[in-house]
């Protein structure tokens, strides 16, 4: 994801920030994230998180695929993609991003335990 600077508003990769942070501002970080994307699975009360790894390209290319392969609609896929695209430029917060997808996003059991 990127970080937003409160001074000029203009968006930095985490790759970038990271070496001006120092780490433990940077673990901080992380583990905020980490707290802001846990989920805990209705079905099985499971706490799950949607951080990711830093995935291959071609990783993130096929996860992509696969997700959208499951989602029921053109409008599902259209809004995931749209919301993942903010997310990714700052342009909406994480709890944002959750609130989002999760109103009319539901992915069957099967993927939810694939991407956690």
């Amino acid at each position: 994801p990127t970080i937003r600077c409160p001074g000029c508003g203009d968006s930095f990769r985490c790759k970038e920030w990271r070496r001006w942070a120092g780490s433990s501002m940077f673990d901080k970080y992380i583990e905020n994230a980490k707290h802001l994307l846990a989920l805990r699975c209705i079905a099985c009360d499971e706490t799950h998180s949607l951080l990711s790894p830093d995935f291959e390209r071609e990783d993130r290319a096929k996860l992509k695929a696969l997700v959208l392969s499951k989602l029921p609609s053109t409008e599902a896929k259209r809004h995931l993609l749209d919301a993942c695209s903010e997310f990714g430029s700052a342009q909406i917060s994480a709890e944002e991003f959750v609130h989002r997808v999760s109103s009319d996003i539901v992915l069957d059991q099967r993927l939810l335990a694939q991407l956690m």
